[in-house]
């Protein structure tokens, strides 16, 4: 994780990481490129296939329900995609949520949205631009818990054979 005081740069961080913005001066590498060399349509697939984010605001869209926001990066409606959106839910509490938008939803939960939509994906790495005192143990095991369910799908014998990265940037 990165430690640091409000304004000391941990949220640029993850948005020069991922792509988001470039850097001012030097160079990113991601699996041996150059990510300040590539194109916007070469970034957003990138970010699109392999990154999971979970920004400090939410960005769920507000005329979606909650299953829809979570299968947005997924652009599927295949029932065992939804199904894995509602199970992600569940775990996080928002089962009796299912079809409410977000304006029906406390902070707190469209939070727990957004991490579901961040999980669905299976990315192989998810960026937290979060604080962990907003998230309780609970919500906090189940994410480490999707993460590890996603090496066994992937069959990974070891870590250092998967890039995974987890950036728990606390405000």
């Amino acid at each position: 994780g990165i430690l640091g005081p409000s304004g000391s740069g941990k949220s640029s961080l993850l948005y020069l990481l991922s792509g988001i913005k470039p850097p001012t001066v030097g160079s990113i590498y991601y699996k041996n490129k150059d990510i300040t060399k590539m194109n916007d349509s070469e970034l957003s697939k990138i970010r699109l296939e392999e990154f999971g984010f979970i920004f400090q605001k939410h960005y769920l869209i507000p005329y979606l329900n909650i299953i829809q926001n979570v299968l947005v990066p997924l652009n599927s409606n295949k029932k065992e995609d939804v199904d894995r959106a509602i199970n992600l839910l569940t775990e996080l509490g928002l089962e009796k949520k299912l079809n409410k938008k977000p304006y029906e939803l406390s902070g707190g939960q469209c939070q727990r949205v957004a991490i579901a939509r961040a999980l669905i994906k299976k990315s192989k790495i998810i960026l937290f631009d979060v604080s962990l005192f907003g998230i309780s143990k609970y919500i906090f095991i189940i994410i480490i818990s999707n993460i590890i369910s996603t090496f066994l799908i992937y069959k990974v014998s070891s870590l250092t054979n998967y890039i995974y990265i987890i950036l728990l940037l606390i405000s």
